[in-house]
């Protein structure tokens, strides 16, 4: 370990594309370099984030799988000795709880980021959790999801918000929005969807809706949805048939997994967001806080980021009349309404979730937890 500092061994099952890759790649970019030292290890060969990672990182990539991928973890935390080892995602969680050293133990924390725990992992949650010394869940709904049916230990477990780049997600002005447009070619209203292509983010219900406007003669020319994300399968390949069976391909547009996801959202007008389960919405943040307003389910809000009214629609989940409704009623909305929902939507979100605040609050989680390690190792 460098002299003075502490290491902080991350573990995560791959960096691709996604909510919680993003949050560890912040976590990582953030850290004080006088204080932390961190270690980066995947356990697959995927990185859509180095341009957020030190040039080191990340230090380790696993290629076996199953028991050899635990004794391979172990193996390197017995060698690089780290003062805490943090885990996100199941796999990795399950990994970093069993394969830390049980002498000169570290500091074990796990992160749960998203609800619908694979059931092979939920049926033992409760007993793995006793192998860490705190849970981090970014939501108020996946803390509920933890204690109501994994049986967890609501004392382990620490509400810390998700990160959201100021520098990254900023407002454009009109000219750059338009310069943006112009280079996407799109010239009418844009509602776009950010994320994974997943059963719980509901996108069949979005193509379906917009089957039935587009039928009903409702949808004002050039007017189009916009999906950008990795595809999780089989969901993936029935979403893109359903496009094609019910004839939308001139309206819903896949974009596939977008890199720079910004100029997506200073191009839109609207983020529509309608999944029927959700923890802390990466991509509700990102839409408020460069001034967009959001088409949100109830379900997806369970943290209030939208404010029905103020800073977008909420709309019941699994009623497509009242997804049409809602499209419908942004549709129906002035320019200058919508560019003030947007700007209320970024001074909520400033509020409720700024990021200076929220890392600071994990540091501090980490610190308690090493002093209180220390006072026991006396």
């Amino acid at each position: 370990m460098a002299q003075g500092k502490v290491k902080v061994f991350y573990l995560i099952n791959c960096m691709a594309q996604g909510g919680a890759e993003r949050q560890m790649a912040e976590i990582i970019a953030r850290l004080p370099k006088d204080r932390f030292e961190p270690v980066l290890c995947l356990l697959e060969d995927k990185n859509s984030y180095s341009y957020l990672l030190p040039d080191d990182q990340p230090r380790y990539i696993l290629k076996e799988k199953g028991l050899r991928a635990l004794l391979t973890v172990r193996k390197y935390l017995e060698n690089e000795r780290p003062d805490i080892v943090h885990s996100f995602m199941e796999w990795a969680n399950l990994l970093a709880r069993i394969g830390s050293p049980f002498s000169k133990r570290p500091v074990v924390v796990t992160s749960v980021r998203g609800p619908l725990m694979a059931i092979r992992y939920r049926m033992v949650e409760a007993l793995l959790s006793k192998f860490c010394d705190a849970i981090v869940v970014n939501s108020v709904a996946i803390k509920n999801e933890l204690v109501r049916w994994q049986r967890v230990d609501p004392s382990k477990m620490r509400i810390i918000r998700n990160i959201v780049s100021l520098d990254r997600f900023k407002v454009v002005t009109e000219e750059e929005r338009a310069k943006i447009r112009n280079e996407l070619g799109l010239t009418g209203t844009v509602f776009l969807f950010p994320g994974r292509i997943a059963h719980e983010k509901n996108q069949l219900e979005l193509v379906y809706a917009v089957y039935r406007l587009k039928k009903k003669g409702l949808l004002p020319k050039d007017c189009v949805f916009l999906l950008a994300g990795r595809k999780e399968q089989p969901y993936g390949h029935i979403v893109e048939s359903s496009i094609r069976f019910f004839g939308v391909e001139d309206r819903v547009h896949y974009l596939g997994e977008y890199k720079d996801i910004e100029r997506l959202y200073a191009a839109c007008d609207w983020v529509v967001i309608p999944s029927f389960i959700e923890g802390m919405c990466n991509a509700a943040l990102e839409a408020h806080t460069m001034a967009r307003p959001l088409i949100m389910s109830k379900t997806a809000n369970p943290d209030g980021i939208m404010l029905d009214g103020v800073t977008g629609y909420e709309f019941s989940v699994f009623s497509v009349p009242a997804f049409e409704q809602v499209i419908l009623k942004a549709l129906s909305t002035k320019e200058s309404e919508r560019r003030r929902m947007g700007m209320a939507g970024r001074e909520r979100v400033l509020g409720m979730f700024n990021p200076n605040n929220v890392f600071q609050n994990l540091l501090d989680l980490y610190e308690s937890l090493l002093a209180r390690r220390n006072m026991f190792a006396r």
